[in-house]
């Protein structure tokens, strides 16, 4: 659906050469894709991803887990 990036039929180099021109050569579709993939980016954190785990062990387990404390990086 073009919304994080262009899919090819099959990987030939003529087929991703082409979804590459498109990208290079189509600015708003370009713009775009880079503001859709900063949004789905942000979804996709460590965190986020570390809390979504939490999640469904504690249900899975039906046990409270604790959030861990995130020490700023060195």
């Amino acid at each position: 659906d073009e919304s994080n990036g262009l899919l090819v039929d099959t990987p030939t180099p003529e087929a991703v050469a082409g979804a590459m021109a498109r990208i290079v050569l189509d600015a708003p579709l370009r713009q775009g894709l880079i503001a859709r993939g900063y949004e789905t980016a942000r979804r996709f954190t460590l965190e986020a991803q570390a809390a979504r785990m939490m999640e469904v062990v504690s249900r899975r387990l039906d046990i409270v887990l604790r959030r861990p404390v995130v020490l700023p990086a060195a």
